[in-house]
């Protein structure tokens, strides 16, 4: 299975597939040597809890709830009139 094929099947683009697959190597080369099984394990055991409190939105999958969450702080618009822009002389 090359890039192309693993991006059409879960309709990513392939940078981002080169991305992941990039992270994994990294991972199990670099990484899972110098922490060891028992850390690993621990680190998912905390994301699962992690996931149960919060729960996880997958990506594409539920684009209405990401953009929810991605609206941040509503802000107060604050407009205008006539009298803002051109001030009378006396108040200049």
């Amino acid at each position: 299975m090359n890039l192309r094929d693993i991006s059409l099947k879960y309709g990513i683009l392939p940078e981002r597939v080169l991305a992941i697959v990039y992270m994994k190597e990294y991972f199990y080369k670099v990484v899972y040597p110098k922490v060891g099984e028992t850390t690993v394990r621990l680190a998912m055991r905390i994301e699962r809890n992690y996931g149960k409190r919060h729960g996880f939105c997958d990506y594409g999958v539920d684009m209405q709830q990401l953009s929810y969450h991605e609206q941040g702080i509503p802000s107060i618009h604050l407009y205008r009139s006539e009298i803002d822009i051109k001030p009378p002389k006396e108040v200049k």
